[in-house]
């Protein structure tokens, strides 16, 4: 049996976005001489999640929200 073509779905499968996120975070943090703690990671993804669903209902455009994630973290 062959196959022309094979189509599957890498997200949370090949790539690891979540972890991908938590070391960009803590990469970043370190440059920017914020604490780069599981806490504050976890903060910030909490508020990255939040802006995304606000983007989902239409709330906000992606631009936006690029910066008001952090926006909202440096004022948490």
């Amino acid at each position: 049996m062959s196959y022309d073509i094979l189509l599957f779905d890498a997200d949370r499968t090949l790539f690891d976005f979540d972890k991908s996120e938590e070391i960009a975070f803590l990469q970043t943090a370190s440059l920017f001489n914020v604490e780069p703690s599981k806490e504050n990671y976890l903060t910030y993804r909490e508020i990255n999640h939040k802006n995304w669903q606000q983007l989902d209902k239409g709330l906000f455009t992606k631009e936006r929200i690029l910066v008001k994630r952090f926006e909202e973290f440096f004022t948490y």
